[in-house]
């Protein structure tokens, strides 16, 4: 038996209650963060893979670059089997099913919510990592037109050719600090990860540190200031400067 396995047996993972609706109890085939602060009292649940890279070596973030230096989702409480190991199932299911039966466990999922959850965030970590797991999400939002969708995203030239096909209920933010950074395309949203709150507010970014308000309403212009547990080194915090000043022009 996987050590995956072995947690959702010990934990019934699919079996679990939406955090701020205990008495709403509903199977899910996939793992849904309810638990979320930064989400959670904007009534967001989220989906999220593997941070950069899967313990199986499956690259989940193809497009990372300076972002994995000081990525989030790589520390703290990511790190911590009982948030790792409901990612990696996550992963496994993506990457082995069919493209019609994740579709499917994604909805049915979804339908299944207390209909106080109304907003998704696709990845809270990980990233598209193929073109036919993005049009899974497209599908996904078609489908459940009664919900928001919204994610941060590296994968440019894939936003860029599709962005046509996107919902109106899906809304997607380049994430600055990517391989494809040259092509970024800042008359559309797009989110920059400040060294500083001053730098911030210097480059004129709305702040999204603490909520994702910004990013599901539309802004174009997104900061979020580096609060990792991560020590911040100067040559790190200067590596994120001369990146964002290259690609916003600063």
């Amino acid at each position: 038996m996987s050590e995956t396995q072995a947690y959702l047996n010990d934990h019934q993972l699919c079996k679990i209650k939406d955090a701020t609706r205990p008495r709403h109890t509903a199977r899910y085939r996939l793992h849904w963060s309810f638990f979320n602060s930064k989400l959670a009292r904007d009534h967001t649940v989220s989906f999220g893979l593997p941070a950069f890279r899967a313990s199986t070596g499956i690259t989940v973030c193809p497009n990372a670059s300076t972002c994995a230096l000081v990525c989030y989702a790589r520390q703290g409480h990511y790190v911590q089997p009982n948030v790792i190991i409901p990612r990696e199932h996550n992963l496994a299911c993506v990457v082995s099913w069919p493209v019609h039966q994740l579709i499917d466990a994604l909805t049915s999922d979804l339908d299944n919510l207390h209909r106080s959850w109304h907003r998704v965030r696709i990845h809270d970590s990980g990233d598209f990592l193929t073109p036919a797991y993005f049009h899974v999400w497209l599908a996904v939002a078609r489908h459940c037109k009664d919900k928001e969708f919204y994610g941060y995203t590296k994968m440019i030239s894939l936003l860029r050719e599709h962005r046509h096909l996107l919902p109106s209920n899906l809304h997607l933010i380049q994430s600055v600090g990517g391989k494809e950074d040259a092509i970024l395309d800042t008359r559309y949203a797009h989110a920059v990860i400040f060294p500083t709150s001053a730098a911030r507010k210097a480059a004129g970014y709305v702040d999204a540190t603490h909520s994702d308000r910004p990013a599901w309403s539309h802004k174009r212009k997104i900061g979020l200031v580096y609060h990792g547990t991560t020590y911040l080194t100067e040559s790190t915090q200067r590596v994120l400067t001369e990146r964002y000043q290259t690609v916003i022009g600063a």
